[in-house]
């Protein structure tokens, strides 16, 4: 499948599609912990799909009222769940598993079971909980798991093992819990989101250094949770604005206060937005300066950073970049291929990818990617240079942001049918 763009000047207003990062933690959430809850808006990108899914797994009864979803019932251990390609899913599951000392079977699709996973497997093995694999599912055997007051992970990988393990300490019964984390903790501000998240659940969260200690255990789950705005997303909106839009584009449902990582693309981005009530404008400007992104802290920012730097004066540095290899695809080498693409000088030094402005003279045929945050940066790229192009794989976009090709429609693409 592929769709024909024609790129033209885009302005209006559009709605940031849900935080993906929330939403798959508030539902998998609710799929452990009986009672009613009302979550949204949720966009119903992959992910959030399959945490819906689990909800059904694990016995929950679901209505849907437009974007925002009922989920209510009693837990019911699950035989089977199905994470398709969540590397959050996975991660976050196993944590849930093993406080409500499950067994059950874990299906998998893709590569995920290749993506790391053995620091998590570390912690949890050691409060009794057993693994084994067969093909693409995961066995998990969690019913000799115990409860414990304290427990060791290392948070140097992913902080999703971190937020994994907090996420079993939230539902385990001991009133105070202690989480050691080990080494440097990566990507702190979706560990951050976790605990924030757990905190608005009613539970009290303290961090002292490199320990998280938690008071109180959820026992039941019944709230009515709003769901942010993506920044992660809205990022490329973002950018298309300040490559493509001279009147503006406004991006509603963006909280400028937001316990979202990603909402650091205002920072990286100093000076070159306005700001409305909960919402970003963002219109074509000169970007007179380095841009700069470390992937410890923001990892799904570098492909927008590294975008806008091939269109700026002075281009843009990505700091820590190996990290960007274990992504769902090698978006490091992704990243580096389209810049060449553009006539970009890409260097490296200790880690830190530095990326030039681009060339304006040509139009290059650029590498299909799966990638969902990498075809994103393809198109926006495309559209700089060429007067009609081809968008392969658009289904990829599934994974985070279904709609994004229709909203840039919406805001003045228009779409050659085939």
């Amino acid at each position: 499948m592929s769709r024909i763009l024609i790129p033209q000047e885009l302005n209006g207003k559009v709605d940031a599609p849900s935080s993906k990062s929330m939403s798959q933690r508030v539902l998998l959430l609710s799929a452990f912990l009986p009672g009613h809850k009302r979550i949204g808006p949720i966009s119903g990108c992959d992910d959030e799909i399959i945490a819906l899914g689990i909800c059904s797994s694990n016995g929950m009864k679901i209505i849907k009222d437009g974007k925002y979803y009922n989920i209510y019932g009693s837990f019911t251990n699950p035989e089977l769940i199905n994470v398709g390609e969540s590397g959050t899913a996975l991660r976050m599951v196993l944590g849930l598993l093993a406080s409500r000392r499950c067994s059950c079977a874990i299906e998998t699709e893709g590569k995920l079971l290749e993506r790391p996973l053995k620091p998590l497997i570390i912690s949890l093995e050691s409060i009794g909980c057993r693994f084994s694999m067969n093909g693409r599912t995961l066995i998990f055997d969690g019913t000799n798991a115990k409860y414990v007051s304290e427990i060791s992970i290392n948070g140097e990988l992913s902080s999703q093992f971190t937020s994994s393990i907090l996420l079993y300490m939230a539902l385990n019964p001991i009133d105070e819990k202690i989480v050691h984390i080990e080494g440097e903790i990566n990507s702190e501000g979706y560990l951050n989101m976790t605990a924030d998240i757990l905190r608005k659940l009613g539970l009290t969260i303290k961090r002292t250094g490199s320990d998280f200690i938690i008071n109180g255990t959820l026992n039941e789950m019944n709230t009515s949770f709003e769901i942010e705005g993506d920044y992660s997303s809205a990022s490329f909106l973002i950018a298309a604005g300040l490559l493509l839009s001279g009147k503006g584009i406004e991006i509603n449902n963006l909280k400028k206060e937001s316990m979202q990582p990603d909402a650091n693309i205002l920072n990286l981005l100093n000076g070159l937005l306005q700001y409305g009530e909960n919402s970003i404008i963002a219109m074509k400007k000169d970007i007179t300066s380095m841009l700069e992104v470390d992937v410890n802290i923001n990892p799904d920012l570098a492909p927008v950073i590294a975008l806008l730097g091939m269109f700026s004066q002075k281009g843009a540095s990505i700091k820590n970049s190996d990290r960007l290899s274990g992504k769902e695809s090698d978006r490091k080498m992704a990243i580096i291929q389209i810049a060449e693409a553009f006539g970009s000088d890409v260097t490296e030094e200790d880690e830190t990818l530095y990326i030039g402005p681009c060339r304006d003279d040509i139009s290059p045929a650029l590498p299909i990617s799966l990638d969902h945050r990498i075809v994103m940066e393809t198109i926006l790229a495309q559209s700089m240079v060429s007067e009609k192009f081809i968008v392969h794989n658009p289904e990829s976009l599934n994974k985070s942001y279904p709609s994004f090709i229709d909203d840039l429609i919406s805001l003045g693409f228009k779409e050659e049918l085939e």
